[in-house]
Protein backbone atom coordinates (compact mmCIF):
# COMPACT_ATOMS: atom_id res chain seq x y z
CA UNK A 1 0.00 0.00 0.00
CA UNK A 2 1.57 3.21 -0.76
CA UNK A 3 0.44 6.72 0.48
CA UNK A 4 -0.32 9.53 -1.69
CA UNK A 5 0.04 13.38 -0.71
CA UNK A 6 -1.95 15.85 -3.41
CA UNK A 7 0.91 18.41 -4.13
CA UNK A 8 -1.83 20.88 -6.00
CA UNK A 9 -5.27 20.00 -7.31
CA UNK A 10 -6.22 22.61 -9.71
CA UNK A 11 -9.79 21.81 -10.20
CA UNK A 12 -12.20 24.41 -9.35
CA UNK A 13 -15.49 22.94 -8.26
CA UNK A 14 -14.91 21.50 -5.45
CA UNK A 15 -17.13 18.50 -5.85
CA UNK A 16 -15.30 17.18 -9.22
CA UNK A 17 -11.70 17.44 -7.50
CA UNK A 18 -12.96 15.81 -4.83
CA UNK A 19 -14.03 13.12 -6.42
CA UNK A 20 -10.96 13.15 -8.53
CA UNK A 21 -8.68 13.09 -5.59
CA UNK A 22 -10.78 9.94 -4.22
CA UNK A 23 -10.25 7.90 -7.26
CA UNK A 24 -6.64 8.32 -7.08
CA UNK A 25 -6.36 7.85 -3.59
CA UNK A 26 -7.87 4.41 -4.40
CA UNK A 27 -5.91 3.72 -6.76
CA UNK A 28 -2.43 4.45 -4.55
CA UNK A 29 -4.05 2.01 -1.96
CA UNK A 30 -3.71 -0.90 -4.52
CA UNK A 31 -0.19 -0.42 -5.09
CA UNK A 32 2.63 -3.05 -4.36
CA UNK A 33 4.86 -0.66 -3.34
CA UNK A 34 4.68 1.15 0.27
CA UNK A 35 6.40 4.13 -0.94
CA UNK A 36 4.72 7.58 -1.22
CA UNK A 37 3.55 9.21 -4.04
CA UNK A 38 2.94 12.74 -4.71
CA UNK A 39 0.41 13.85 -6.93
CA UNK A 40 -0.65 16.91 -9.05
CA UNK A 41 -3.98 17.12 -10.74
CA UNK A 42 -4.26 19.66 -13.31
CA UNK A 43 -7.17 21.43 -14.93
CA UNK A 44 -5.91 21.64 -18.26
CA UNK A 45 -9.44 22.71 -19.94
CA UNK A 46 -10.64 20.02 -22.16
CA UNK A 47 -8.76 17.61 -20.61
CA UNK A 48 -7.22 17.05 -16.58
CA UNK A 49 -3.37 15.86 -16.47
CA UNK A 50 -2.98 13.28 -13.78
CA UNK A 51 1.22 13.51 -12.51
CA UNK A 52 2.06 10.98 -10.33
CA UNK A 53 6.20 11.18 -8.89
CA UNK A 54 7.51 8.69 -6.56
CA UNK A 55 11.00 8.54 -5.55
CA UNK A 56 12.97 8.28 -9.38
CA UNK A 57 10.11 8.70 -11.29
CA UNK A 58 7.61 11.08 -12.80
CA UNK A 59 4.75 9.62 -14.89
CA UNK A 60 1.35 11.67 -15.81
CA UNK A 61 -1.52 10.70 -17.88
CA UNK A 62 -4.43 12.65 -19.39
CA UNK A 63 -8.07 12.33 -18.49
CA UNK A 64 -10.67 14.07 -21.19
CA UNK A 65 -12.91 16.61 -18.96
CA UNK A 66 -15.32 15.99 -17.60
CA UNK A 67 -14.25 13.03 -16.83
CA UNK A 68 -16.71 9.88 -16.45
CA UNK A 69 -16.65 7.80 -13.21
CA UNK A 70 -13.79 5.90 -12.90
CA UNK A 71 -12.21 7.18 -15.89
CA UNK A 72 -9.33 8.57 -13.50
CA UNK A 73 -8.98 5.64 -11.68
CA UNK A 74 -8.57 3.51 -15.15
CA UNK A 75 -5.90 5.65 -16.01
CA UNK A 76 -3.83 5.81 -12.83
CA UNK A 77 -4.32 1.77 -12.80
CA UNK A 78 -2.90 1.42 -16.33
CA UNK A 79 0.22 3.95 -15.20
CA UNK A 80 0.66 1.80 -12.36
CA UNK A 81 0.83 -1.32 -13.86
CA UNK A 82 2.70 0.11 -16.64
CA UNK A 83 5.52 0.93 -14.03
CA UNK A 84 4.80 -2.72 -12.45
CA UNK A 85 3.64 -1.37 -9.23
CA UNK A 86 0.03 -3.32 -9.34
CA UNK A 87 -0.74 -6.32 -6.89
CA UNK A 88 -0.47 -9.56 -8.53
Amino acid sequence: MANIEFARNEIGRSHMARHVGEEVTEVALTASTVAAHVCSILDEGLCLEIEVEAPGWTESVAVRSPERPGAVRGAVEKVLDDLGLTRV
